[in-house]
């Protein structure tokens, strides 16, 4: 924030140079007293208007209106513009004293104010509200009256060459002319005062709004011809009821006493922050009414006069929320005071926020300091922190009028809050309906969108700044600066997407449909059915800069925003070229141009000999494998699609085509199976960090077995078996040439190689344990393996406890230098009823599977064999039957040990040896 002291003079006392204080105070002096003048003219002002307007009411009253006792429907249709015009007599005008008919100076139908009347009661105050808005727009007192005076019907044809409106009653000051909902073409409304100038169309909105203009008696205005259908209006003359008369004329004189000194204004061209004047209001406006339609009393007149000032000299007026922050510290802690003074708010003239927190100087207020002897409006008490108190801070808060010449709004660029985008509205684009824009030279408009570009590159693609930009550099005729634009979006663009994931890249935001939706706007704007030569010079930098992919989807989305249909088509043509030369030029093709290259096949459906003769052998030569897998799966699916929104005759053909032409390259290859370690950074399991992290790149073998598959189902066993000959080649010759490098890799990484393993260090497989005599005798039941403890450790751990018990005998086993692990079998046949219960679980889950099929129709579909079987499962029933009983023991037979504890000849079995 701009920051001063309190007691400083500015100087250093260190010998400065005489002359130089000398120029300087003489330039300060000339400031003083520009600024002062300038502000005791503002002061003089007491009302202010223009000295015509125009305005749409889109929400209207219907009048009511009946003419002859018929009731005029509106909007006015041919035949009751008939119906009136029978009614109308020629209107005349005055030449001289004389009152006189004229077609070659007016041809106009008028009716007087006695023959026609407006019925809707709620007429008189709809009048009402469009006389107070006319009154404020020219600046008129508010003791006016509007009296009806005649009803004009225009037709085809009419028009009134320029004039001046008598005084037709004692007290008029001007004319209001309310044009009522009819169709019509032409009859511009041109206005003049001196060297300034209006031009008013009624024709934009004329099917079903109301368009009010009005004007002071002393202007000179023309109705141009109408150049179809008709135009409905009723006049009215303006009447002031007491004080004096204002006129135009007034108002003139405020505007170029107040220009001559704007002209006289200079500033530091290198310094863009001292290019502002600011004027205090008399009124605190809120943000949310922070525009001229919201001014108060002199706020309101001071604020169009300005407007209009600006608006004819080269400068913009903007409207402001100011605050002057004054931080006072104790005395006994002997820190000077700080004041800072801020603008927290600007916006235009409409209200539209352009910035926030710009930082100005005290001396650029007009007039006296607007400070002094003034008390504080808010204030926050100082509070002591540990040995130091905190000031207090007093803050004083105005609204206030902005002006800035528009090389001084390259400042505005700087605030971060800046709306670039606004600001472009703003000062390059001027509204359309008006025809009195800034005097802006194109000099400046270059300047300053070059100033938009240097600060906002990292943030161009953002659509409605970068709509802006391209129409301001087309309105203005500066291609150069046009192609500067779109070349740092499109480096924006692949800066942004190197990054993101595929799906990502069309979501609402990014940047590829930011720039889409900008791009679309702008062609839709400006095109109607473009050349290939304007579509280059429009899109050339997207062709240029954008790799394939991403160009696809950029021009995909532009085309899918053009909603004229004619410009569509012309957009296909002229996107089918350059995709195609694209394509010619492209050193890799990856996955990701699957969508780009489907465009192509797309495009060139239909010219089989370019797929023959272009597209297969790019492919067999820059197509990655990946791609080829998705391309041909792409190509199988949409062979089995029936709805022809693919323009592909026969893909299977063309499918089977590529599949000839890239053999060599769909076959697996070593690297395809090779392991990759992907080292990811340490971090907390929480946060998925780890050290190492390694995976098999197994998805092209998973894609060749689809393709294999597919090749299968479609009959092609000969070219399944070339890409299993291939394959087998190529990873044959891959394994030997890996084979030598591995002693090579683990010297160069400081490995020792080590020889064979020893079998008792390393521990055996869960399989092996299940193969020993051991674990399949039964009538053994205590076995002892002599391990080193890590061996013996994963024994005891891979063994059920609910069937083994362990126990280690610390003798050591001499020559070993090992302990051994006794096992124990415990239980009476335990795994075996153990199997049995899970056997048993299992069958009754699958018996109540079957209880749906358990029907006479299922009997009838797959015979009666085949349901005794599969369904009923009666053999597989007696069969289980057979073994249980086999398994039972006779009510005779003696209890006795099981036959895992009977005791034989050698019952503890000495594995070490094994």
């Amino acid at each position: 924030m701009a920051r001063w002291g309190s007691d400083a003079d500015g100087s250093d006392g260190l010998g400065s140079d005489v002359e130089l204080e000398s120029t300087q105070s003489s330039e300060d002096m000339i400031s003083r007293d520009w600024k002062m003048d300038f502000f005791n003219r503002l002061a003089s002002i007491e009302t202010f208007g223009d000295f015509a307007c125009m305005t749409r009411y889109s929400q209207h009253i219907n009048p009511g209106l009946e003419v002859a006792g018929s009731l005029i429907p509106l909007p006015l249709v041919d035949r009751d513009a008939s119906m009136i015009k029978s009614k109308c007599q020629q209107a005349p005008f005055g030449r001289g004293d004389d009152t006189v008919v004229d077609e070659s100076v007016r041809r106009t139908w008028h009716l007087d104010a006695s023959l026609f009347h407006c019925s809707n009661p709620a007429w008189p105050s709809f009048v009402e509200t469009v006389l107070h808005d006319t009154t404020q727009k020219l600046g008129m007192p508010s003791r006016i009256r509007a009296v009806p005076w005649k009803l004009l019907l225009y037709e085809e044809g009419s028009f009134f060459r320029p004039h001046k409106d008598s005084e037709k009653e004692p007290g008029m000051i001007g004319t209001l002319v309310i044009s009522l909902p009819s169709k019509h073409k032409g009859g511009e409304v041109h206005l003049s005062h001196g060297h300034m100038r209006h031009a008013f169309a009624t024709s934009i909105f004329s099917a079903f709004d109301v368009t009010t203009l009005a004007w002071y008696s002393d202007v000179t205005h023309e109705i141009k011809p109408l150049t179809g259908g008709y135009r409905l209006v009723m006049t009215y003359n303006l009447l002031q009821q007491s004080g004096s008369a204002p006129s135009a004329s007034v108002f003139a004189n405020h505007k170029e006493d107040l220009q001559a000194l704007l002209r006289m204004w200079t500033w530091r061209g290198a310094d863009s922050t001292k290019a502002k004047i600011i004027s205090r209001l008399e009124h605190k406006y809120s943000r949310s009414t922070l525009a001229i339609q919201y001014m108060k009393g002199r706020d309101a007149q001071i604020s169009r006069c300005l407007q209009h000032v600006c608006q004819e000299s080269g400068f913009h007026l903007l409207l402001a929320v100011m605050t002057r922050t004054k931080s006072e510290y104790e005395e006994d802690y002997g820190e000077g005071d700080e004041e800072y003074l801020q603008l927290d708010y600007v916006t235009d003239v409409g209200g539209k926020l352009i910035a926030k927190n710009i930082n100005v100087e005290i001396d650029q207020i007009l007039g006296p300091n607007p400070y002094k002897n003034r008390d504080a409006d808010s204030e926050d008490e100082g509070e002591f922190t540990g040995n130091e108190s905190a000031p207090s801070e007093f803050r004083y808060h105005d609204s206030a009028l902005l002006i800035m010449p528009t090389r001084g709004l390259i400042d505005l660029l700087k605030s971060p809050s800046c709306s670039a985008a606004d600001l472009i509205q703003m000062v390059c684009l001027p509204s359309a309906a008006s025809l009195d824009g800034p005097p802006i030279t194109r000099t400046e408009v270059v300047h300053f969108l070059e100033s938009v570009l240097d600060n906002y590159g990292r943030s161009i693609n953002e659509a409605r700044l970068l709509t802006n930009i391209l129409r301001a550099c087309k309105m203005w005729s500066s291609q150069a600066l046009y192609h500067k634009a779109l070349w740092r979006a499109v480096r924006e663009v692949q800066h942004n997407t190197r990054h993101q994931q595929p799906y990502q890249l069309l979501m609402p935001g990014s940047p590829i449909t930011e720039i889409a939706e900008a791009l679309a706007e702008h062609c839709t704007e400006f095109f109607l059915q473009p050349t290939e030569q304007e579509w280059n010079e429009c899109l050339g930098e997207l062709v240029h800069g954008l790799e394939a992919s991403l160009l696809n989807k950029t021009l995909g989305l532009i085309e899918r925003q053009l909603n004229k249909e004619e410009l569509k088509q012309s957009f296909t043509g002229w996107r089918s070229s350059v995709e195609t030369s694209k394509f010619v030029t492209v050193d890799v093709l990856t996955s990701l141009d699957l969508e780009f290259v489907l465009s192509l096949i797309e495009f060139h459906s239909s010219h089989d000999v370019w797929l023959s003769t272009v597209l297969l052998p790019k492919l067999s030569e820059r197509a990655e494998k990946p791609l080829l897998y998705r391309l041909l799966h792409v190509l199988r699916n949409l062979a089995q699609r029936e709805d022809g929104q693919f323009p592909l005759q026969d893909p299977l053909s063309l499918a089977r085509r590529l599949l000839d032409a890239t053999v060599p390259r769909l076959s697996l290859e070593i690297h395809d199976v090779e392991i990759e370690t992907a080292r990811q950074a340490r971090g907390p399991t929480y946060l998925g960090g780890s050290s190492n992290v390694t995976g098999r790149t197994l998805g092209n073998v998973t894609d060749f077995v689809g393709l294999l598959e597919n090749c299968f189902i479609s009959g092609l066993k000969e070219l399944v078996m070339q890409l299993l000959s291939n394959s087998h080649k190529n990873l044959t010759d891959g394994i030997s040439r890996l084979a030598p490098r591995e002693p090579r890799r683990q010297n160069t990484m400081g490995l020792r190689h080590h020889g064979p393993p020893n079998l008792l260090d390393r521990a055996p497989a869960e399989e092996f344990l299940a193969s020993l005599d051991f674990i399949r005798a039964p009538d053994q039941a205590v076995g002892r393996f002599t391990y080193s403890k890590h061996i013996r450790s994963h024994l005891e751990a891979v063994l059920p406890s609910q069937h083994y018990r362990c126990a280690t005998d610390t003798t050591k086993v001499p020559g070993t230098n090992c302990q051994t692990l006794v096992v124990t079998k415990i239980g009476v046949d335990t795994e075996f009823v153990e199997d049995m219960q899970i056997f048993s679980d299992k069958m009754r889950m699958y018996e109540k599977r079957l209880l749906i099929f358990r029907q006479p129709i299922v009997r009838g579909l797959i015979g009666d064999e085949n349901y005794r079987s599969l369904i009923m499962m009666e053999a597989e029933t007696r069969a289980i039957s057979t073994a249980t009983a086999s398994n039972k023991r006779n009510a005779s037979e003696s209890l006795g040990p099981p036959a895992s504890t009977r005791q034989r000849t050698g019952d503890v079995v000495d594995l070490t040896g094994e």
